[in-house]
């Protein structure tokens, strides 16, 4: 049998909370599901795939869901996540055995164990539950991209380890299956924080313990730093001897012509290059369709190019773009600037100088430019491996502690949020393009609850930098700050929100009410694209969402045309309460759309919207099967009124129950040989009277009478006068219709049967 693991699962610390022993009680449990709450799962044994994972990840996704329980013994029980094979629920439950992962061909459910709870008997009292110190609760470490953003330093420390002798080992068994993230380290032993004693690494192994290992050195069987210092100085010689250097100033005393060439290299020129002819490289090919490869420079300074890095401006007297235009990545459309200049803002705080602020200087796009940012404003600021370079923050060895990241095409990145706390128009001292930032911290442990509190997305921040541009994410709302005017107020909230386009997300996004780095709920105003997850997860359209599909959402629609469509692009109807039913062929109504005139799943042409319409009539809400009114023969209009057995509408609402009313013409007490009346009967369908409709004919109509006294001859002329009665509503009463045997003691019962056109029969007694 095989059973789960925590690494088979994962759930986000605090979406479920168990209250053990609720209201006193060791037998109850009260559980508490936060909102959007999922476990993520994917299960393989011996290469078989027991759980799978959905397409473009690593698990697969179930929404869980409990109700509190009430256990029925005092021994230890078990508790598991019941994850449906054909939904995408699971429920918490509770068995008092281990369940393997899945039980068989017969069951429609995988088990993940979460834990177990005991509990013992001390003189004859339940003692109370506890979580089992071997099984106790387990929220799973299945690698996920949403484990990742929670527990990311916990899973490092699960993967590499690093001894006293300043050694690197990887845990036991670290494998990386298809499907999941395969994590690139670039990593370094460091010594002393002088750079003295600074240990390499020079050998690697795949033995369990350090002690089995000789560390021998090998200088050439390994990329170690010590080789890579012998062989450049061997390439050195060479290159001072036979070429010219680009990395470095360089002459020669051998004339250097340059006319109609061919390259095969890159050209880099520090001066003036006068051309006699033509130069391009080995493989130039020219289309009009943009189509060529290579690249030309011609005499006349005609250039074709793959592509091309300006990193100050471009002036040009005419500029030609080719139709065809792209975007990759996120681009925000909101407040933005490019830093020039970082200052470093220093406090003595304990006796030690602390940075607790940024002052940036910001570029002049333009001749009287001056920048837009205010205090308040959330900036998101990032930096590339050029950028990051020239800026002197970023180099390529595998010690720089800044590279938070990679984009997919191996660029070089990170992040960095801040504050503005100070512009020109708060502080004198700042200048018109300069801010003062405050940065936001990373994420940690709190000391009371333990939770890990997050900060910004990434979960680390780092300080601004030259060249980094920075855009306005949101801005910091602080309903208690003293001295802000109702002005600012309604300023800050207007910052607040941003349009963006990215396409990882594969959304364009209309945000609103950001004032944190990290993203809310409800900081999505609108989506178009790929929906939110969030959005995803909600139960009530979670299995209505088709995958592959974009959706809109928006806290809000305001539409002059809507056609809600079905997946066959057929037209949504809408039903539309008109009210009481209005007669169009009356006298003095005028018929309108929705008084008089009703439609069934039609297109109303004033309001433009697919509609069906409903209308009340004897306290009871009918839906329209027909247009009305009917054009008959000769254009002659029908307006058909809302009633019981109609051909053109429906009953939808209201009182439908079956009731009568008898109706004595003649009387309705007699004595013994003196009967002598007529009775009608009248039947409701709640409050409307159907009796005299066409809609029950006649022959669905009979009366049958009952003796109290039950032999076989007054059984056999009950029967007799029943056959004579079949086709019959209104019953003739006379004394020939009551047997010889009607006395006080022995009652007659007459009752009426009515067979309805939709099979049901009714039956009333008098």
């Amino acid at each position: 049998m095989v059973y789960s693991s925590p690494s088979n699962y994962w759930i986000k610390q605090g979406a479920v909370t168990f209250t053990l022993n609720a209201l006193d009680d060791p037998d109850k449990l009260a559980i508490a599901v936060s909102a959007g709450a999922v476990i993520m799962a994917y299960a393989k044994v011996n290469n078989q795939v027991i759980i799978d994972y959905n397409a473009g990840h690593n698990y697969r996704t179930w929404a869980l869901q409990a109700s509190p329980t009430h256990f029925e013994r005092t021994d230890k029980v078990y508790v598991y996540a019941r994850l449906s094979k054909v939904a995408d629920t699971a429920m918490l439950v509770f068995p008092y055995e281990k369940m393997p992962i899945d039980p068989g061909d017969e069951s429609d459910y995988y088990y993940i164990l979460l834990g177990a709870l005991t509990s013992s008997m001390n003189e004859g009292s339940q003692v109370y539950r506890e979580w089992d110190r071997e099984e106790g609760l387990s929220f799973g470490t299945l690698d996920t991209d949403e484990q990742w953003n929670e527990q990311s330093s916990e899973a490092l420390d699960r993967m590499f380890k690093i001894d006293s002798n300043n050694v690197i080992w990887t845990q036991n068994n670290l494998t990386f299956l298809a499907g999941k993230r395969l994590l690139l380290l670039r990593m370094s032993v460091l010594g002393d924080s002088t750079g003295a004693n600074t240990a390499e690494i020079t050998s690697i192994t795949k033995a369990a313990n350090i002690n089995d290992v000789t560390f021998a050195g090998a200088e050439t069987s390994l990329p170690t730093t010590a080789a890579m210092v012998h062989y450049a100085a061997l390439l050195e010689q060479l290159y001072n001897s036979r070429f010219l250097r680009k990395d470095r100033d360089d002459a020669t005393t051998h004339k250097l012509t340059m006319k109609s060439a061919e390259v095969t290299e890159d050209l880099s020129v520090g001066g003036d290059v006068e051309l006699g002819g033509d130069m391009q490289s080995e493989s130039f090919t020219e289309s009009s369709d943009f189509s060529g490869q290579g690249w030309k420079i011609d005499q006349w300074g005609n250039a074709v190019l793959e592509s091309a890095k300006i990193r100050s401006f471009l002036e040009v007297v005419e500029l030609l773009i080719n139709r065809i235009q792209a975007q990759e990545g996120d681009t925000i459309f909101t407040d933005n600037d490019q830093i020039e200049g970082v200052t470093p803002v220093t406090e003595t705080i304990n006796n030690e100088e602390i940075v607790t602020s940024y002052i940036l200087d910001l570029k002049e796009k333009w001749d009287g430019y001056f920048t837009s940012q205010m205090k308040g404003n959330i900036l998101k600021g990032i930096i590339n491996t050029l950028a990051a370079k020239e800026a002197g923050v970023s180099d390529e060895s595998d010690n720089n502690p800044d590279k938070q990241g990679s984009d997919d095409g191996g660029n070089k990145y990170y992040t960095s949020w801040m504050q503005v706390v100070d512009t020109h128009n708060t502080s004198a001292s700042l200048a018109k393009n300069q801010i003062r930032v405050v940065l936001y911290g990373d994420d940690y442990d709190d000391p009371i609850t333990g939770e890990r509190v997050h900060i910004t997305p990434a979960g680390k921040n780092f300080p601004p930098c030259e060249m980094m541009v920075i855009a306005r994410w949101g801005c910091y709302q602080n309903p208690n700050e003293p001295g802000i005017s109702s002005a600012e107020k309604a300023s800050r909230i207007k910052r607040q929100q941003l349009f963006y386009l990215s396409t990882s997300d594969g959304r364009i996004t209309k945000l609103t009410g950001v004032d944190s780095p990290i993203l809310q709920e409800g900081n999505y105003g609108t989506t178009l694209g790929t929906l939110p997850e969030f959005v995803k997860s909600w139960g009530a359209i979670s299995n209505r969402l088709i995958d592959g599909r974009d959706y809109l959402y928006a806290q809000g629609v305001v539409v002059g045309d809507f056609i809600k469509v079905d997946i066959n692009g057929l037209p949504i109807v809408q039903y539309v309460d008109c009210g009481e039913w209005i007669d169009g062929g009356a006298s003095g109504v005028t018929p309108e759309i929705g008084a008089g005139i009703y439609l069934c799943n039609e297109k109303n042409t004033i309001n433009l919207q697919w509609e069906t319409h409903d209308a009340w009539r004897f306290g009871k809400k009918w839906r329209c099967k027909m247009h009305q009114p009917v054009a008959g023969a000769g254009g002659v209009l029908t307006y058909n009124p809302p009633m019981w057995g109609s051909d053109y509408w429906d009953c939808v609402e209201g009182d439908t129950t079956y009731s009568i009313d008898f109706v004595y013409h003649g009387g309705d007490t007699f004595a013994k040989g003196a009967v002598n009346t007529t009775i009608s009967p009248h039947l409701f369908s709640g409050s409307e009277e159907i009796t005299d409709y066409t809609k029950i004919p006649l022959a669905n109509w009979s009366w049958e009478r009952s003796s109290d006294k039950r032999t076989a001859d007054t059984i056999a002329a009950d029967e007799a006068w029943n056959a004579l009665h079949h086709g019959v509503k209104d019953l003739a009463l006379t004394n020939d219709d009551m047997p010889i045997w009607w006395d006080d003691d022995n009652r007659i019962i007459f009752s009426v049967k009515i067979n309805l056109p939709d099979g049901k029969t009714l039956t009333f007694e008098l």
